[in-house]
C-alpha cells in the first residue's frame, strides 16, 4: 500500500470514470483510482483543471466489457499542452486563493452539518428548547 501526499489529484478510473478530487490529507486509494502527485511548478489546482478538461478524451479511450475503465498506459498516451513557467505562476497566483476559500467553506459546511445532526434530535424530542 502506497501513501499519497496531501495535494494529490485523484481520478476515478472506473464505474464511473472522471470524478476528480484533491486530497486534503495523506491518502491511500484502491485500483479504482489514478493518482497524480504534483511536482515542481505544476500545482494541484493546475493538474486538477488540466485533467478535468481531458475527461471526454479519457472516457473516449477507456475500455471494458462489464464497465469502462481507463488504464495507466492509456492515460500516458493522452497529450496536453504545457504552458510556460510565467503562465503557470500567474495561474497559480489567481487560483490558489479561490481554492483556499472553497476548502474553508467546505470544512465549515461539514462542521455545520455535524452540529445540525447533533442538535436536531435534541430539539425534536424536547431535550433542548429555543427561547425567544
Amino acid at each position: 500500500m502506497k501513501i499519497m501526499p496531501a495535494g494529490t489529484i485523484l481520478l476515478s478510473s472506473r464505474a464511473p470514470i472522471g470524478y476528480l478530487a484533491i486530497a486534503r490529507t495523506n491518502v491511500t486509494t484502491n485500483q479504482g483510482f489514478k493518482s497524480f502527485v504534483p511536482k515542481s511548478i505544476f500545482s494541484s489546482e493546475y493538474i486538477f483543471f488540466t485533467i478535468q478538461t481531458l475527461i471526454p478524451e479519457i472516457e473516449a479511450n477507456s475500455s471494458g466489457s462489464t464497465f469502462k475503465e481507463v488504464s495507466t498506459s492509456t492515460l500516458k498516451t493522452i497529450k496536453t499542452i504545457l504552458p510556460t513557467n510565467e503562465v503557470l505562476l500567474a495561474f497559480n497566483s489567481l487560483i490558489k486563493p479561490i481554492f483556499r476559500k472553497q476548502d474553508s467553506v467546505e470544512l465549515e459546511n461539514q462542521q455545520l452539518a455535524s452540529l445540525r445532526d447533533w442538535l436536531l434530535p435534541m430539539l425534536m424530542n424536547g431535550q433542548v428548547k429555543i427561547q425567544d
